[in-house]
């Protein structure tokens, strides 16, 4: 499939110790879709504290490292003319994909002389873009509400899981997933790539108010995760309790397990593409809407806050999810609803033609 051969496509994107590495990661799954279609790939990304910058060179990907002047807030400036030196002398790009919370309408604006399209990815619908095509891949009872004065007229959107960015592992794996009977038998733990607020060790400390310890766990932290010491000494001294740091078989550690406990963010596709029950704490107030929204549609069980729930209920919520299997069983079949695990192939089919030529 070479339908995108000489197409040159640009990432804008970001990770660090307050973003995460969300941000990344999505964008790396699209970058692998664009090129296996032959499409050349490159990435703009702030070379601060936490990023993936290294992990992205690795994958074969060259990256234009934008130094920070100032405050991220105050920097787009700055950061656009980087941005604009650096594909102006490269000759320009044909689609220039910006997946960053912080840059807007202004920042893309900046960059249309060197990029004939921008494909956003947003999720927030707080700010005004200058794009042809906006994912927000979220799942929101009002999504077609969210975004109109927001963008232009002529912008195609994708709206919904329908379009979730996931690799072609979780396809693979929801074709030969074992049937889900609501029995809790492994649990999967993961709060991002960061989890500055450390809410994992507090799932830990939730593991000894447990009244059943044949439970396993997988806990999975982040490259950067600044608690990893202490988290390697907790998970140490627990029998039952497996420390993943920076995996790449996400999908292989959903399929195994029986129910979630952790933040939201992209591997909430993850796991409804695989049937994956999840008890969800939001680790940002971004994230409280959407989450909301998937509880009362039964795809989930939101707890709450990550800062503000303790161990105690933590284990709490474990201890009624080991007593209603048929809850999780139903909860299981409404998120495999939301997500196929082909959204990544019908967001690359909307960049093989590009509406400015």
């Amino acid at each position: 499939m070479n339908r995108l051969k000489g197409i040159r496509v640009g990432f804008r994107a970001d990770a660090s110790l307050s973003i995460g590495s969300g941000h990344v990661m999505r964008c790396l799954t699209l970058a692998e879709e664009l090129k296996s279609r032959g499409a050349q790939v490159s990435f703009l990304c702030r070379d601060v504290p936490g990023n993936l910058i290294n992990l992205v060179e690795n994958k074969g990907y060259p990256v234009v490292r934008i130094r920070l002047v100032g405050e991220p807030e105050a920097d787009w400036q700055n950061d656009a003319g980087q941005c604009l030196t650096n594909l102006h002398e490269s000759g320009g790009i044909d689609w220039l994909v910006l997946d960053h919370y912080r840059l807007d309408y202004a920042w893309e604006s900046a960059l249309r002389p060197v990029a004939r399209n921008i494909f956003v990815i947003d999720d927030l619908a707080d700010r005004r873009h200058d794009c042809d095509v906006l994912l927000d891949q979220n799942y929101y009872t009002d999504s077609d509400n969210r975004y109109p004065g927001l963008v232009p007229s002529t912008c195609q959107m994708l709206l919904g899981p329908a379009y979730a960015l996931l690799r072609d592992e979780f396809a693979a794996a929801r074709k030969k997933l074992r049937h889900r009977d609501g029995c809790v038998r492994r649990v999967l733990v993961f709060f991002g790539g960061s989890d500055l607020g450390n809410a994992t060790v507090k799932v830990l400390q939730a593991i000894g108010h447990l009244k059943h310890p044949e439970l396993f766990f997988d806990v999975v932290v982040g490259l950067h995760n600044p608690h990893q010491e202490k988290l390697k000494t907790e998970a140490s001294n627990m029998e039952k309790v497996d420390l993943h740091i920076q995996v790449n078989n996400m999908a292989e550690l959903i399929a195994a397990s029986d129910l979630y406990v952790g933040a939201p963010g992209t591997t909430t596709w993850e796991r409804s593409c695989l049937g994956l029950p999840s008890l969800v704490m939001t680790t940002s107030p971004s994230q409280i809407a959407a989450t909301r929204d998937l509880h009362r549609i039964g795809a989930l069980t939101y707890l709450g806050e990550a800062d503000a729930i303790t161990s105690e209920q933590i284990a709490r919520a474990l201890e009624e999810c080991m007593v209603g299997p048929e809850q999780l069983k139903q909860q299981s079949v409404k998120a495999m609803m939301l997500v196929d695990g082909n959204g990544v192939a019908r967001c690359a089919d909307n960049i093989h033609k590009s509406p400015r030529g």
